[in-house]
């Protein structure tokens, strides 16, 4: 199980909120991207209370994800790279790199290897506030017309802060939580291009 010990904190400088937004406009504006790149923190918590920090990168290229999950200093940083059907995990040093195949690959590997999991497939649309096309789902609004939520998969994923980057809003804190695991994000920066140094 990978130890993730990093300070979850605030994001003091994103603290703008969305005007008032045509979202399904949004919606296929963001479908449309190929490419985009995020990087923050995300803390893990499971039923009994037990979880950890870490900071997380999350590069996106067309149906290719490849997530990095590091400690303080970078220490116990893993790589994962997700495709349908197929993901791989790297570790530092000289740990061998560690194949699954099959359409629950990445949720597999992750719980055998990090002891959690998330659905990464339908995670790379949610966490830029959009439902998963490829499944059934349901979005939440707020009184003021603002997206608050998502539900699929039997996953909740609450939006509590929203920031413009290149043009697109995108969120900047948000939760996505089941009934085994709540999982905490704060993005501190977004590309919808090139990747961010």
């Amino acid at each position: 199980m990978l130890a993730l010990m990093l300070l979850l904190g605030g994001c003091s400088m994103l603290q703008k909120t969305a005007p008032a937004i045509d979202w399904e406009q949004r919606r296929s504006a963001l479908l449309q991207l190929d490419e985009w790149a995020m990087r923050g923190r995300i803390a893990v918590r499971d039923a009994a209370g037990q979880g950890g920090q870490a900071s997380l990168s999350w590069q996106q290229q067309a149906e290719q994800s490849e997530l990095w999950l590091a400690g303080p200093f970078g220490a116990g940083g893993v790589q994962l790279t997700v495709a349908p059907g197929r993901v791989s995990l790297r570790a530092p040093d000289n740990v061998p790199q560690i194949d699954y195949t099959g359409p629950d690959a990445a949720e597999r590997l992750m719980r055998d290897h990090l002891g959690w999991s998330f659905p990464v497939l339908s995670a790379r649309y949610w966490i830029r506030g959009l439902l998963d096309p490829a499944a059934v789902g349901d979005r939440q609004f707020g009184e003021a017309g603002e997206l608050r939520g998502l539900a699929q998969h039997g996953w909740t994923v609450s939006f509590e802060r929203f920031a413009e980057f290149d043009g697109h809003w995108l969120p900047v804190k948000l939760v996505l939580e089941n009934t085994e695991l709540r999982l905490k994000a704060v993005v501190s920066d977004w590309s919808t291009g090139a990747r961010l140094d």
